[in-house]
Formats: C-alpha cells, sequence, structure tokens
C-alpha cells in the first residue's frame, strides 16, 4: 500500500503513548517524532506504516483518523531543514541561500 511520493488524504495519527519505554513520545524516523495523544498530520504512507492492522507491529500504539477515499495532492513530507546560523558552512553553504 506504500507509495512512491508522499501523497496527502487528509490523514492524521494520535500516539498512545503504549510503546515500551516510550511514554511520552515515539520517534519513528529523522522527521516524525510524535507526542502521546497529540494528533500529527501525516502522508499516506506514514498512516500506511503506522497502521495497517496485520502487517505493522505500530498499528496497536497508534490511531488512525481518516482513509485514502480523498486525495488532496502531494504531502510536503521530508527532514525539517536543518537551522544554519550566520557564517556556519551547512549543507546548502552558509545561511539560506548563501554560499561561503
Amino acid at each position: 500500500m506504500l507509495e512512491s511520493l508522499c501523497e496527502d488524504y487528509g490523514q492524521a495519527c494520535k500516539y498512545k503513548g503504549t510503546v515500551p519505554g516510550m511514554p511520552s513520545s515515539y520517534r519513528l524516523d529523522d522527521h516524525h517524532l510524535f507526542e502521546t495523544n497529540k494528533l500529527s498530520l501525516v502522508c499516506g504512507n506514514t498512516a500506511a506504516m503506522l497502521g495497517e492492522e496485520g502487517k505493522s507491529w505500530l498499528a496497536r500504539h497508534f490511531e488512525i483518523i481518516g482513509d485514502r477515499s480523498t486525495h488532496f495532492g502531494e504531502f510536503p513530507c521530508g527532514p525539517a531543514p536543518v537551522a544554519v546560523a550566520a557564517g556556519e558552512c551547512g549543507p546548502g553553504g552558509c545561511g539560506p541561500g548563501g554560499c561561503c
């Protein structure tokens, strides 16, 4: 059920706080941190990874709201931009749009 791009179906999820040792939040990867009982908008792929009963061990730890019945376009999914202080070099050069 995973797609090659992150697609927006208007879905959200709520982490129940039930993964052992992670009562206040669960980090899925570098750009998905789910706080207990807080709704988070997610792309269709993330909703599938977290909520497909019988296919994901995480399904019992998350509540998925919504389905794939309405498509809203591409979901802005990906790592959060890395903040770079002025004069420091990062992956995109120095500061926003600059170069060292």
